[in-house]
């Protein structure tokens, strides 16, 4: 439960980390890793999802510099990838054998006295941690993710001025340090891993002051790992999008990279920005396909009432092949037939939602208790909700002045409609506002099954630790952790954990 439950925080940003290098040669002397202009292009081949043009290049390198550890890894990127993108079991069955080999290898031939010997075992780990944890392997998840962070302390005590140790072991840091306080000793015993955000972070930020200085293959990848923990664990949405928006990136020709920008812009609400992103680049069929891109597109098309929402979400249920997300596509699709009035359509992505896909993902679990709970749509409170989602503050706040609240209000509706209200007033910057109106969703919800009243406390901490009132905020962290919703539990929590970090010692 404890892995599934992780799972929405560690899917999407284990798709985005760039690992590098590699090795392939079965004569039994020592090896070197080279990581030649061969391999770096092979490595951006792959990266870019041009994974039949780095084949060949792979091959070639094998050929020509057969002593070369450097391709064992981009290889395993590869395999990484296309199952991290894909969801496809058939696909993970063809080729799971594959760590286990490249990790004999790297063993047998390569040179223990460098660097990179135990740090790209660490990364075969980790890679395959990431990809058992999406394919719901949870204890070969919990065994690599162990044997990876040993070999990553082991390395750093050995080395302890090689930087990539702690981009990665920054990583480890900050996901465990999300686990609840019930679970967290546990996990720290089993992985070996101390959690902790405030460390975690530091790590990584000493890695991007070490690219600063120093040229560094991996520090495209560490702002983007680094972007993506400020957005969803320190709930700072403007730092992440500034460090993320701050390159400009050939998006035409890094399919992975949009998907990643546009998740960016999508969860800053530049809604414009994702739909710019996604809907103005194609890519042909030497590209690995990331159809998780349509299922974005859907909601963020949705989200400004577009009434080609439909097409894209149609799409990613078309042609994705695993079984996540099913479940919020389809909850996506019940919402567009609810407001564009198709009602067969609409009771069948209804039903789909209890049928179709697992509820692994907090989305998917979120989709499966909304449906569980059938409660009637409110048409102005579901457009609303997608207006404040996509950034149109004026537009969602209109919809519920078209509302009218009282005592006879069903109370559930009466509980969203303040919630929506806060969430409005505080994103337009008028916090008294939104703390007035988060605290009645507080008292009205404090005891129902439903994540309002968690989120209202988190939300007023935010307002507090943003005025640098750290008393109140202290108060309404600890406020959201006394609050059990039964979905989004998990990630709220950690965002209150993480706010009481950065406030600890004030």
């Amino acid at each position: 439960m404890l892995f599934k439950s992780l799972k929405s925080c560690f899917v999407l940003l284990l798709v985005i980390l760039f690992s590098n290098l590699g090795y392939s040669n079965p004569h039994p002397a020592i090896k070197s890793y080279d990581f030649n202009d061969d391999v770096v292009q092979a490595y951006n081949l792959t990266t870019s999802l041009r994974f039949k043009e780095a084949y060949p290049l792979i091959n070639q390198i094998k050929k020509s510099h057969p002593g070369n550890l450097a391709t064992l890894i981009v290889e395993d990127y590869i395999d990484f990838l296309a199952l991290m993108v894909s969801e496809d079991k058939l696909l993970f069955k063809k080729l799971a054998a594959n760590k286990e080999i490249r990790l004999a290898k790297l063993q047998k031939f390569g040179n223990a006295n460098d660097p990179f010997h135990l740090y790209l075992q660490a990364e075969i780990y980790l890679h395959w941690a990431a990809i058992d944890l999406r394919f719901g392997n949870y204890l070969s998840c919990l065994s690599g993710t162990y044997k990876s962070f040993k070999l990553l302390e082991k390395n750093k005590i050995k080395y302890p001025a090689f930087i990539p140790n702690a981009k990665n072991l920054g990583l480890m840091k900050v996901l465990v340090g999300t686990v609840p306080e019930s679970y967290r000793s546990g996990v720290s015993f089993i992985t070996g891993i101390d959690g902790s955000i405030e460390k975690g972070l530091k790590e990584i930020e000493s890695v991007l002051n070490y690219s600063k200085k120093t040229k560094f293959i991996f520090e495209n990848e560490t702002k983007i790992i680094y972007a993506f923990l400020l957005l969803h664990i320190n709930n700072d949405s403007d730092h992440a999008w500034q460090i993320i928006n701050k390159d400009k990136l050939d998006y035409d020709t890094q399919p992975l990279l949009s998907f990643i920008y546009a998740n960016a812009a999508y969860r800053s609400k530049n809604n414009e920005e994702c739909i710019h992103i996604l809907e103005n680049r194609i890519y042909d069929n030497k590209y690995f396909p990331v159809h998780l891109a349509q299922l974005l597109l859907g909601r963020a098309k949705l989200n400004k009432l577009d009434k080609n929402a439909n097409i894209p979400l149609n799409n990613f249920l078309l042609k994705y092949k695993g079984e996540n997300f099913r479940k919020e596509a389809n909850l996506l699709l019940y919402w567009y037939y609810n407001i564009f009035k198709n009602q067969p359509k609409r009771d069948f992505h209804y039903a789909s939602v209890l049928s179709e896909g697992a509820a692994k993902a907090e989305t998917d679990q979120a989709a499966l208790q909304e449906i569980k709970a059938k409660q009637k749509i409110t048409p102005e409170l579901l457009k609303a909700r997608l207006l404040f989602d996509g950034g149109y503050l004026d537009l969602a706040l209109k919809e519920l002045s078209n509302m009218k609240i009282n005592e006879e209000t069903d109370p559930l509706v009466s509980l969203e409609y303040y919630y929506r209200l806060g969430r409005i007033h505080q994103q337009k910057g008028d916090d008294s506002a939104g703390i007035k109106a988060y605290q009645l969703v507080i008292d009205k919800g404090r005891n129902l099954p439903y994540y309002f009243a968690c989120n209202a406390a988190l939300q007023i901490a935010f307002i507090h630790e943003k005025k640098k009132r750290w008393s109140a905020a202290r108060h309404f962290y600890n406020e959201c952790l006394d609050i059990e919703p039964i979905i989004y539990k998990i990630s709220l929590h950690g965002k209150a954990k993480a706010g009481l970090i950065r406030i600890k010692s004030y």
